[in-house]
């Protein structure tokens, strides 16, 4: 049996993260437009901010998801 803390030759040990905005549909269909946009935005926005701090790389941002991975080289 490997030991998962050691790395194989030729490998890189990466990272994905996906964050779902809880609650998207149900809000959707309670705010207007233009606050749905807004909350989105923030929520973007904060997500950008921790990820970029922590030395990810954003893939996409769509409707109620984020995406970025951690650990893989430029």
């Amino acid at each position: 049996m490997m030991n998962t803390d050691q790395q194989v030759p030729g490998t890189t040990q990466a990272t994905i993260l996906r964050a779902v905005i809880t609650g998207f549909d149900e809000l959707s269909q309670h705010l207007e437009p233009a606050r749905m946009n807004e909350l989105v935005n923030k929520c973007y926005e904060l997500c950008s901010d921790v990820i970029t701090l922590y030395g990810g790389t954003i893939d996409h941002f769509t409707g109620r998801e984020a995406m970025a991975f951690f650990g893989i080289p430029d």
